[in-house]
């Protein structure tokens, strides 16, 4: 990874810069967008704003949004493209990263894993809760001008990639810095209000609507809400206008062990696919080709953390075609009984137990004896 130093002498080293993000563009990717491009101005640089979809109604009311323009696709006469926030290149947007393309030198900014560092300067730093941050370090560290406009772009790109500074990624540095910005002048009351609390009618009828359909499930583990088609076009709905909004419910949730599991590698390359086999809990399959399925019930089993206990009727062999499954927190003899009928356990005398969790094969137990994954047990009533 680049250091931030080094970032810093590419911009003074350079003099044409066009700043873009990715498409469909949050707080972090416009608060960065504007920050890095009002500090390139202050240095004297020439900057070019651009983002493939705009500026967020939402987001329209910092200053410096209007240098922000659509991208047309037309290559323009830069020397550097600076990319923040945007975790790989296609993110961009094919017209934005047409109007870049005769940049000699690619910079990239960003705080996401899996950016697998597209630029000629790479600087990702996944400890960073967003890529304003890590901007607020860039400015700060190397002592370059700190605009209004950088400030107060600062602020909204980490509050709104933080929950408002409440997510788990929220580090002391992020307070530290959000301190500094306040002794710098901003204004917190009147930029939260703006950022939080400003919403066009369209968001209050889809809040409505989506309230309408919100359901949980009989365990209460599934909170889930839908959002039809025609709702969409009946409220003009933009793309912006759902951002968030899963916060709703998202405050009463609990978390549960999961994969995420990603199909079609098939239609992917070698090099995308080794991205993807970095991620943390992701399994890389194609439903299609059957590749990588064994894989998937490999992790599904590891994630899950259960064992195999095969039965064993006596004067017969062990049955290994349908094991008891038990989790490995509670795998015990008297577990072991409980899930085949709860009257066993009044019923036994002891377990003859073949398999690693004893020392003799067989060998006596109770029924606090703990399995292990492969045991053959043969239960002896009383």
């Amino acid at each position: 990874m680049d250091t931030l130093k080094e970032i810093t002498d590419i911009i003074k080293q350079n003099d044409r810069f066009i700043i873009l993000s990715h498409i469909r563009p949050d707080g972090d990717a416009i608060g960065s967008t504007i920050a890095i491009g009002s500090t390139l101005e202050a240095m004297g640089k020439t900057v070019t704003y651009v983002n493939e979809d705009g500026v967020p109604d939402s987001l329209a009311f910092l200053h410096g949004s209007n240098k922000i323009t659509k991208a047309s696709g037309e290559a323009l006469d830069v020397e550097v493209a600076i990319a923040v926030d945007c975790a790989n290149k296609p993110r961009l947007g094919d017209k934005s990263i047409a109007m870049a393309e005769n940049a000699k030198l690619w910079i990239n900014i960003d705080h996401h894993k899996s950016n697998p560092g597209y630029g000629d300067f790479n600087h990702v730093d996944s400890g960073s809760p967003a890529t304003g941050q890590i901007l607020y370090n860039l400015i700060t560290e190397n002592d370059l001008p700190f605009t209004d406009e950088a400030r107060d772009s600062i602020y909204v790109a980490v509050s709104t990639d933080t929950g408002s500074f409440q997510y788990s990624g929220t580090t002391a540095a992020t307070y530290e810095m959000a301190a500094d910005l306040v002794r710098r002048g901003v204004d917190t009351g009147k930029i939260n209000e703006l950022t939080y609390d400003s919403f066009p009618y369209r968001r209050i009828a889809l809040t409505r609507e989506l309230l309408n359909t919100l359901e949980l499930s009989a365990n209460g583990a599934i909170a889930d809400w839908q959002l039809h088609r025609s709702v969409k076009h009946d409220l003009n709905l933009k793309a912006e206008d759902s951002e968030d909004l899963i916060d709703m419910i998202q405050g009463n949730c609990r978390y549960i062990p999961g994969l995420y599991v990603l199909n079609k590698i098939d239609q992917i390359t070698i090099e995308e696919l080794d991205i993807l086999n970095k991620l943390p809990n992701c399994v890389p399959i194609s439903a299609h080709h059957e590749w990588n399925l064994d894989g998937l019930l490999e992790r599904i089993w590891e994630r899950l953390d259960l064992i195999r206990i095969f039965t064993k009727p006596k004067g017969q062999i062990p049955d290994f075609n349908a094991p008891i499954i038990l989790p490995r927190s509670k795998c015990t003899i008297e577990n072991f009984c409980m899930r085949i009928h709860k009257s066993l356990r009044h019923t036994f005398k002891h377990a003859n137990v073949w398999g690693t969790s004893v020392r003799y094969n067989p060998q006596k137990c109770g029924l606090s004896h703990v399995l292990e994954d492969g045991d053959v047990v043969q239960l002896v009533k009383k």
